[in-house]
């Protein structure tokens, strides 16, 4: 996102804001562990799942579930929010909640790295060792990728579709 962003940690959440310019996307991508709940505060998005794209507005929220491809973006012809304090250029503002399930084995210490890391191409599911499709933190940081597996093979157990990725 070029606008700003502040993040806020909520126990096994962590709560962005996002501020959204004209014709800027995401990119289609999953999250293997957490959920995403994103709502509309002010203008519009576009919100791709089961591979059709549609749009919402203020007072809106999509909900995401784990290893569920989606994709947000707004639109080039979307009109630029007037709000007082707004930087130029911001056409919608969003509001988006990652959520650790309370079910999951994952350590406090470790929820940080799961809600900033578990983002994946969601080309990842049919290429799962291509680290390519992993979030850039993961790719750069071997570290925090082998921490990150540890974890996914942790909870495979609790996922179903977890222990076919993984192929365990």
């Amino acid at each position: 996102m070029d606008g700003p962003t502040s993040y806020f940690f909520t126990g096994r959440s962590r709560l962005s804001s996002e501020f959204r310019k004209a014709n800027q996307g995401e990119g289609e991508h999953i999250h293997l562990l957490t959920q995403a709940c994103t709502a509309v505060l002010a203008g519009e998005i576009e919100v791709k799942t089961t591979g059709r794209w549609e749009r919402i507005g203020p007072s809106t929220a999509v909900v995401f579930d784990a290893r569920e491809p989606h994709d947000i973006r707004t639109r080039g012809d979307a009109p630029v929010l007037k709000l007082p304090g707004l930087a130029e250029g911001i056409v919608a503002v969003t509001m988006t909640e990652r959520i650790v399930p309370p079910s999951l084995d994952i350590f406090e210490d470790e929820i940080d790295l799961v809600v900033r890391e578990d983002r994946f191409d969601s080309t990842y599911l049919s290429e799962p060792k291509n680290m390519s499709h992993w979030s850039e933190g993961l790719r750069r940081d071997p570290a925090k990728s082998q921490h990150f597996w540890e974890i996914l093979v942790r909870n495979r157990n609790k996922l179903d579709s977890l222990q076919k990725v993984l192929n365990l």
